[in-house]
């Protein structure tokens, strides 16, 4: 009874934000598997029904779109050329499936995963309305996210790195990585994000207080989750972000973040033995061990994908390497060079090249403050998926990487990133005087 009370209650209060703040749907898109795998540990029912979770989060982000749409009319999910260049790397990724040696097993992926790709690459990032909406979503998640890591480090049964879901075929068909992003957002958020000092109670002074326990969560949950590949990707996140924060690039400030970084790794070493029972994943010989997996089966594929002229150009086709190393390799770019070939891979590479531009473009046409750390905080996010996608993942069924590039697009075009110089620093006065560049644009219905 009460893990249905706090289902409710949880689902509930996310809904209500999202209604009075659309942009929180992107909180249900970041935590939906984490809060879903959290219900089916806790009780049969929800893996019963494991559809439910999935439809309640797409109705509350659906809500944010509606919402946004009825606040500031219809805008285009494709703002630029980077979300056009996702759409077909993933378009060109499907129709590779009709050559692909795995032909039905590429079919299950494209079908199981179709729903998902769209809402998170297509519909959610449709709830962003304006660069300053990424303060209210960071901390919306850290509102949601740190209740629910509780949840998971004190509530749940755990077996190794994965929960203990009854009705799994396997503990390894549960999703330790779901968990474990939640600890490292909570981490890297818990670091960057800023409070304007403007605000009334002293807020601010509140937040350098409770952002001290949000790291060491954030921290305990990923090393419960046994995510090695995203502590790291997380701690870079951390280091970019104050080397980006920082109007002069001091050299020591970098030097004092990474010995604190390692004195809050020091600090969990030390009570490491009571955060996880088996402390062999972290071990040289295990990490090492793994990452000769993920380099075999890439040189299987570049093996098998160079020695087929054809396939140089348009790949093996999606899921190849279900046929060549019986899963798929774990390194996103190899993936998409040897199935989709040299043209899928330039349609990658671009993306990514773009997006940085983007990044570069922003971060210098924001001033330093509150808005600035939150556009950091996306580009972290966009780090961390940029790092993970060279040690697990697959593009069809990994698309959080995708998901921060087409956020950072969005918020490319709201910045106005390819103004003059003065016409952003006028639109940043509106911003000062309580308005928003948004404000005139026609709202779909007039009631609002």
């Amino acid at each position: 009874m009460l893990t249905f009370l706090i289902y409710s209650v949880f689902c509930v209060s996310l809904a209500w934000l999202t209604y009075l703040r659309p942009a929180t749907g992107v909180v249900a898109a970041l935590l939906m598997f984490a809060f879903e795998q959290w219900a089916q540990a806790h009780n049969f029912f929800f893996m019963q029904n494991n559809w439910l979770t999935n439809y309640l989060f797409l109705a509350i982000i659906l809500l944010g779109v509606l919402r946004r749409v009825i606040r500031h009319g219809v805008v285009s999910p494709f703002p630029g050329v980077v979300p056009v260049l996702v759409i077909a790397l993933y378009l060109f990724a499907f129709v590779s499936s009709s050559w692909s040696p795995a032909f039905d097993k590429a079919l299950d992926i494209w079908a199981f995963q179709a729903p998902f790709l769209i809402l998170m690459i297509v519909v959610t990032p449709m709830v962003i309305s304006s660069t300053r909406d990424l303060g209210g979503v960071f901390f919306a998640y850290l509102l949601f996210a740190a209740p629910l890591a509780l949840l998971l480090l004190l509530t749940v049964e755990w077996w190794g790195r994965y929960l203990v879901i009854e009705g799994l075929k396997s503990p390894f068909d549960a999703n330790p990585n779901a968990i474990g992003n939640v600890g490292i957002l909570i981490f890297m958020l818990s670091m960057v994000l800023e409070v304007d000092k403007s605000l009334h109670y002293n807020l601010h002074k509140i937040w350098r207080l409770i952002r001290w326990p949000l790291l060491l969560l954030g921290v305990a949950l990923a090393i419960k989750a046994q995510s090695r590949g995203q502590l790291l990707a997380a701690g870079l996140a951390v280091l970019f972000a104050y080397w980006s924060k920082t109007e002069r690039k001091d050299p020591k400030l970098v030097l004092g973040l990474t010995l604190f970084l390692g004195l809050v790794a020091l600090a969990f070493t030390l009570i490491f033995e009571s955060v996880i029972e088996d402390t062999e994943r972290w071990s040289v010989e295990k990490m090492t061990a793994d990452a000769l997996l993920r380099f075999d089966a890439s040189v299987v594929m570049l093996n098998a994908w160079s020695q087929d002229i054809v396939a140089l150009m348009i790949g093996l086709g999606s899921a190849a390497a279900y046929s060549y190393t019986g899963l798929y390799v774990h390194v996103i770019p190899v993936e998409i060079l040897t199935e989709q070939g040299v043209l899928g891979f330039t349609l990658f590479a671009a993306i990514i090249v773009l997006t940085l531009a983007n990044v570069r473009k922003v971060l210098q046409r924001t001033e330093a403050g509150v808005e600035k750390s939150y556009f950091i905080c996306l580009v972290g996010y966009f780090l961390i998926e940029l790092v993970l996608c060279f040690k697990q993942g697959s593009l069809p069924l990994s698309p959080s990487l995708f998901f921060a590039v087409i956020l950072i697009a969005h918020c490319a075009r709201f910045k106005r990133a390819y103004m003059p110089k003065k016409d952003v620093e006028a639109e940043s006065q509106v911003y000062a005087e309580g308005g928003s560049s948004d404000s005139a644009r026609k709202p779909l219905f007039n009631f609002v």
